[in-house]
């Protein structure tokens, strides 16, 4: 095989490894998994997310926990524009993110940032050393008792979503 395509269809994989970390990190904020969430994270990567700054593993438990994310009946984060720049065994990886969160009296708190990282390749496993959460804006907006309620399965909180038990 020539060494060009050798080293793009790594280059593809690794992305998308990486990718596949991101999208495990919001499920596991979104139904408050604090194991998913520490699958994602080296055991010394660092992760500085607002009001924490510490272990990747310990800001899985300390969201999961945190009173002000119990708060929220539903939550959804989605990520974007997520650029990779691979280095071996390293790459930086800016992700552009928006998380809605909903509250018990149908209240929204909206916030857009980036998560800019570091990521690893060990043990042939792509995690988080080093994290960055930059906040680009955020907005509340007060509750509209007259909205319509859509008809549908909720999500839940946790891992009795519908998710966990694949229909």
């Amino acid at each position: 095989m020539d060494v060009d395509l050798d080293k793009g269809l790594r280059a593809l994989l690794d992305e998308r490894e990486i990718t596949a970390v991101l999208h495990r990190y919001t499920r596991g904020v979104d139904r408050c998994d604090a194991a998913a969430i520490k699958s994602v994270y080296h055991p010394d990567a660092r992760d500085r997310h607002g009001d924490f700054d510490g272990l990747g593993t310990d800001f899985a438990d300390h969201v999961t926990r945190a009173e002000r994310l119990r708060e929220f009946i539903a939550g959804s984060h989605y990520v974007s524009n997520v650029t990779i720049e691979l280095d071996g065994d390293r790459a930086f990886v800016e992700t552009y993110f928006m998380a809605v969160n909903v509250k018990a009296d149908h209240s929204l708190l909206s916030v857009g940032g980036r998560y800019i990282g570091r990521f690893e390749r060990r043990a042939g496993e792509w995690k988080i050393a080093d994290r960055l959460v930059v906040i680009d804006w955020d907005t509340f907006g007060p509750p509209d008792p007259a909205a319509p309620r859509a008809p549908f399965v909720p999500g839940r909180r946790d891992r009795n979503d519908p998710v966990y038990t694949r229909p």
